[in-house]
C-alpha cells in the first residue's frame, strides 16, 4: 500500500514516485482493484522471494539513510562515477554528478516532485543550465537506484508481474516485468532472472529499439547490517556481450547523517578522482 509523505517532508519510500498519481478521487482503489483481477499468483511468488533474498520491505522501507556510488567502466577504464546520498525519511536527496573541469555538479531535490536546485561551482545555476541538469539528476535518480534496488521495486503500484514458463528452467524463475512510471530506466520492460535455490536475483535484461536485448548478470552479493536487519545488494552488474561493468559501491545506511550534507553547494561525498563528463551517460550503457 502506497505510503502518505507530506511534500518536502513525511516518509517517502521508492514507491512514492508512482503512487502519488493513484491517490486523487479514490483512484488508487479502483486500480487496485482491476490489477488484482489479473494476478499472477506464480509471479507474485517469484518476486516475493526476490525481495525477501535481498532482507525484505519492512527493513528497506525503514532504512533512514542511503549512501552509494554509480560507477560506469568500460574496458576496466572509469568512465564516470555517480554520488548519491539520500534521507528516505524526509524525502530528500543529494546528488553529485561528473561536471566540465573536474567540478562536479551538486544538485539537491525532492524525489516526489524533483522540486530541486544545482550548483556547480558553489553557485547556484539558472536558467537553462539549471534546467538541463534538474532533468540529468531526475533520469540518473530512477536509473541508478533501479540498477541498485531493483528487487524493491517489484511491488511498486502499477507495476506489473509475469510469469515466464516457456524460458524459466531447473536453476531459474524468470519474471516479466514492466515498470511503467520510472522515466529514467532504458526500457519499461524488463526480464528478472531469480536462482532458484537462493531467491536472488542474478540477472536483468531488457530490449532496445533496434530489437536487440541488453543482459546485465548481478554479481557480488554482499549484506549490510541495519537496525532493523540486514539488507542485501549486488555490487557489481556485467554486461553480457559489452565491455561494460556497473559498480554500485561504497554504500552505506548510516542512521545519522549531518543536516550540512543536504545543504551544501560544493562537493561534500568525495567523489572519485578521473571521472569524466560523458556526452549522455545513459546512452553510454
Amino acid at each position: 500500500m502506497c505510503k502518505k509523505a507530506e511534500q518536502k517532508g513525511g516518509t517517502l519510500s521508492l514507491r512514492m514516485a508512482g503512487c502519488r498519481w493513484y491517490l486523487v478521487c479514490g483512484l488508487f482503489f479502483c486500480t487496485v482493484s482491476a490489477v488484482a483481477q489479473h494476478t499472477d499468483s506464480r509471479a507474485d511468488s517469484v518476486a516475493m522471494r526476490i525481495l525477501e533474498a535481498s532482507g525484505g520491505l519492512d527493513i528497506w522501507d525503514a532504512v533512514p539513510f542511503l549512501r552509494f556510488d554509480f560507477k560506469l567502466y568500460h574496458k576496466r577504464e572509469l568512465v564516470y562515477a555517480i554520488q548519491h546520498l539520500w534521507d528516505k525519511k524526509l524525502g530528500v536527496y543529494r546528488m553529485e554528478m561528473p561536471g566540465p573541469n573536474n567540478e562536479p555538479y551538486v544538485a539537491i531535490f525532492y524525489p516526489d516532485d524533483f522540486v530541486s536546485k544545482v550548483y556547480w561551482g558553489g553557485s547556484e545555476l539558472t536558467g537553462h543550465a539549471a534546467a538541463a541538469q534538474m532533468e540529468r539528476s531526475r533520469m540518473r535518480y530512477f536509473h541508478d537506484v533501479f540498477f541498485l534496488a531493483a528487487p524493491f521495486l517489484l511491488f511498486e503500484p502499477g507495476v506489473q508481474r509475469k510469469y515466464l514458463s516457456d524460458i524459466s528452467s531447473e536453476a531459474e524463475d524468470v519474471l516479466q516485468v514492466t515498470i511503467p512510471h520510472w522515466e529514467g530506466l532504458p526500457s519499461q520492460t524488463f526480464r528478472f532472472y531469480s536462482d532458484r535455490e537462493s531467491g536472488r536475483l542474478v540477472r536483468t535484461s531488457y530490449p532496445l529499439p533496434s530489437g536487440e536485448d541488453r543482459s546485465y548478470v548481478w554479481l557480488d552479493y554482499q549484506e549490510y547490517v541495519t537496525a532493523r536487519g540486514n539488507l542485501v545488494f549486488s555490487a557489481r552488474k556485467r554486461a553480457e556481450g559489452r565491455a561494460y561493468l556497473i559498480e554500485t559501491s561504497h554504500i552505506m545506511l548510516p542512521p545519522l547523517v549531518g543536516p550540512d550534507l543536504f545543504l551544501s553547494p560544493v562537493p561534500v561525498l568525495q567523489p572519485v578522482s578521473g571521472s569524466v563528463e560523458p556526452s549522455d551517460p545513459l546512452d553510454s550503457q
